[in-house]
């Protein structure tokens, strides 16, 4: 019980950390998209109204460069579990610097048995965005698409 309690106080406090972060970035939103390289990660999730994800993955920067990265967040109204691979665009990398931090954003999709339908959109405040596609899924999940998330992004050497 105290481990649900304070999975709900962390994902609360994502969402309105998510708000906050939302209005400081609102100039993100004015920015053009610069593909700056592309990721894949396999994420676990979890969720009973309240979820939790937590995964690992590989970026690849424009200049060929390889990059561990590994994540791990909440986000409301997810019901379910699944195992998925997300691949994806980052946009707006001038700074290896930029990249580790909190990203928030939306996202959402249905995950039935071996089939996953849904992506997410997370801006982080250096107005570095990733874009990603579920592609391979395993489970039985539903996410509300415009509920608000949350994840915790990094490098991992």
């Amino acid at each position: 019980m105290k481990l649900l309690t304070g999975t709900v106080t962390a994902l609360i406090a994502i969402c309105f950390a998510s708000f906050s972060v939302a209005a400081k970035t609102q100039s993100c939103d004015e920015r053009e998209l610069v593909k700056a390289g592309t990721f894949t990660a396999v994420v676990k999730s979890v969720g009973l109204i309240v979820g939790a994800r937590w995964g690992d993955g590989t970026m690849t920067l424009n200049d060929g460069s390889k990059h561990n990265i590994s994540l791990s967040g909440g986000k409301i109204m997810e019901i379910g579990a699944a195992k998925q691979t997300l691949e994806g665009t980052i946009y707006n990398l001038d700074n290896m610097q930029d990249f580790p931090g909190m990203y928030y954003g939306v996202g959402g999709g249905l995950t039935l048995v071996t089939v996953g339908l849904g992506g997410v959109s997370y801006t982080n405040s250096k107005c570095v965005v990733l874009n990603a596609v579920s592609k391979d899924a395993a489970g039985l999940k539903v996410s509300n698409p415009i509920a608000p998330g949350g994840v915790s992004v990094e490098l991992v050497n």
